[in-house]
């Protein structure tokens, strides 16, 4: 589990006070402005941000704790829960693997899993395995389909192991400069196509949501 921000803050801080010695003054209101600075963007990559579809731009720079909200008139919060059940249940082979957590009628937290997805294509083909939480809570006549964590498996090369990291996309990252060719390219790719897949994900379920699969009633002698 990654150290949540107060955590960080406080880490930085205890740091700095033990730090102090022999520093003049200017050194001193450096460290506390850096220090205030790291703070402040790391909080503010903590906050909630809702949105149309899930996007990387100045303006929602980053793609942690984006959400969207399904809405439909005449839902009730008990038919929200059940829908995003029975959507789970049809759309996954394993929905008890993929259901991480779950409280009736308020909130249904889920892992899933993509194999060789995102892929990026420059020069050759390399992709990627990827794993997305997604949180969803209920309202009436709402649905919040949320982003709350990212995962990627990347593969091992000459300079790198590879395997499972945590991963957070944001706008400045996507566009640092970088030495090597292409790198910007590159982490523009994966990350859009991660949010490829969580938008199809979204865009499903709100189908599912406006038009359901009725469950056949008749007794029909077959």
């Amino acid at each position: 589990m990654l150290p949540n921000t107060n955590s960080q803050c406080l880490i930085l801080t205890f740091t700095f006070n033990i730090n102090l010695k022999g520093c003049n003054m200017k050194k001193i209101i450096y460290l506390f402005l850096t220090a205030t600075i790291f703070c402040y963007n790391n909080s503010n990559a903590q906050e909630e941000r809702k949105v149309e579809s899930f996007e990387i731009t100045e303006n929602n720079p980053y793609l942690i704790n984006q959400f969207v909200v399904i809405n439909k008139e005449s839902m009730s919060i008990e038919e929200g829960f059940k829908l995003v059940n029975e959507w789970i249940n049809l759309a996954y082979n394993t929905p008890t693997i993929i259901i991480k957590s779950k409280i009736e009628n308020d909130y249904i937290k889920i892992e899933v899993n993509k194999t060789n997805s995102p892929c990026v294509n420059l020069k050759m083909t390399t992709c990627y395995d990827s794993n997305y939480f997604i949180t969803f809570a209920f309202k009436q006549d709402k649905i919040k389909f949320q982003v709350t964590r990212l995962q990627l498996n990347s593969p091992k090369t000459r300079s790198s192991s590879g395997g499972w990291s945590n991963y957070n996309p944001t706008y400045t990252l996507l566009h640092k400069k970088s030495y090597y060719k292409n790198a910007i390219e590159k982490r523009i790719s994966i990350a859009d196509g991660l949010m490829t897949d969580i938008n199809d994900l979204k865009n499903d379920l709100e189908k599912y949501i406006n038009n359901p699969i009725k469950k056949e009633t008749s007794k029909s002698d077959w």
